[in-house]
C-alpha cells in the first residue's frame, strides 16, 4: 500500500511537469537547460505511464472494494485522475 501511495505522490509531481512543459510549449524563446529537459521528459513520458499505473492500481483496489482513503488521499485520487483526462485529451489530439 505504501508503494501506491509513493506512485500517487511521483504521478502528482510528474503532472505538475506537464502543467510546466505546456506552458513552456507556449513560451517562446525559452532557454533550453537540463532541467528543461528533464521537466520535458517527465511532463510528456513519465507523466503518462505513472499516472495511468496509479489509476489502474486505484481502479483495481476500488473493484476489490479496499478503502482508498487510508491509502492515498482524495485530493490526490481526484488531481490525478482530472490531469489524466487532461493528458489523454492532450496526446489524442
Amino acid at each position: 500500500m505504501n508503494n501506491i501511495r509513493f506512485l500517487a505522490r511521483v504521478a502528482f509531481i510528474c503532472n505538475l511537469c506537464f502543467l510546466i512543459t505546456i506552458i513552456i510549449k507556449v513560451l517562446p524563446n525559452f532557454p533550453q537547460t537540463e532541467i528543461g529537459s528533464i521537466i520535458i521528459v517527465l511532463g510528456y513520458i513519465a507523466a503518462l505511464i505513472i499516472n495511468g499505473i496509479v489509476n489502474l492500481c486505484l481502479l483495481v483496489l476500488l473493484i476489490m472494494h479496499k478503502s482508498l482513503s487510508p491509502v492515498v488521499p482524495v485530493w490526490l485520487i481526484i488531481i490525478n485522475l482530472l490531469f489524466l483526462t487532461a493528458e489523454i485529451i492532450f496526446f489524442l489530439k
